[in-house]
């Protein structure tokens, strides 16, 4: 293999090692679908401890307003009875009816206003539920295709690493150490393709002078403007020149 194209082969796996490790750094694997699963997940915790105190007031509820109704009925029986002759006592026992009417009418209204609450809050839970399952399994799924691609990659950057480690020897140190000072100043890129007589690299022209040097593989030039290392590829078939 020519100078011309180790460099260019170097510059290829540099490149796409670079490539493999943002987007190693980037890759999902469901951190977000996670906390939003997991605010869902304390989310339906808190609305079930709210069903549970929910029916322990609608039982308490219910207790009371029972007690209240029979109050409400033996007072009224002792009305009816004639055993009351007192009008002091009969004012005091259509008094306390009263109050037991007002106690029991406010009893059926928080009673009534906990089952709507409980029946509404009920209905949320299984809807939540089925989002909750839904966002499960694809953070299942995605965590398994995340796994997938993070071997294939890490697979991919220990054979790349290897070609590397055996191509670096064979490159002139002050040449590699260019190289490395171009990569680090021009984004990584150090040695950019020769089309159509350019350096895509900073798409200027390139003299007559470097493109002949350019057909000699042996010989390695550099752009003038961005000072970039120069790739020719092979010679097309059909004669047409880069």
């Amino acid at each position: 293999m020519k100078l011309m194209d180790r460099l260019h082969r170097l510059q290829q796996i540099d490149s796409r090692l670079d490539e493999i490790r943002s987007e190693l750094q980037t890759l999902d694997r469901g951190e977000e679908l996670s906390k939003k699963a997991d605010e869902l997940d304390q989310a339906l915790k808190a609305q079930s401890e709210e069903v549970r105190n929910l029916r322990r007031q609608i039982k308490d509820a219910e207790l009371e307003l029972e007690d209240t109704a029979n109050k409400i009925n033996h007072f009224r029986q002792l009305l009816n009875s004639g055993r009351i002759r007192s009008g002091r006592e009969v004012e005091k026992t259509e008094k306390e009816l009263q109050e037991l009417a007002r106690r029991k009418d406010q009893l059926e209204d928080r009673l009534l206003a906990a089952l709507e609450r409980l029946e509404s809050l009920e209905k949320k839970i299984e809807e939540e539920k089925k989002i909750l399952e839904q966002s499960r399994r694809e953070l299942e799924n995605l965590r398994a295709r995340a796994q997938e691609r993070y071997q294939v990659l890490t697979e991919e950057r220990v054979r790349l690493t290897s070609e590397r480690q055996e191509l670096v020897p064979t490159i002139d140190e002050e040449i590699l150490s260019r190289y490395e000072r171009l990569r680090a100043r021009l984004g990584g890129l150090a040695v950019a393709h020769v089309e159509k007589g350019m350096c895509t690299g900073c798409r200027v022209a390139l003299t007559s002078q470097t493109l002949r040097s350019l057909f000699n593989r042996d010989n390695l030039e550099t752009c003038e403007n961005c000072g970039r290392y120069l790739y020719l590829p092979p010679a097309p078939h059909n004669g047409e020149e880069p």
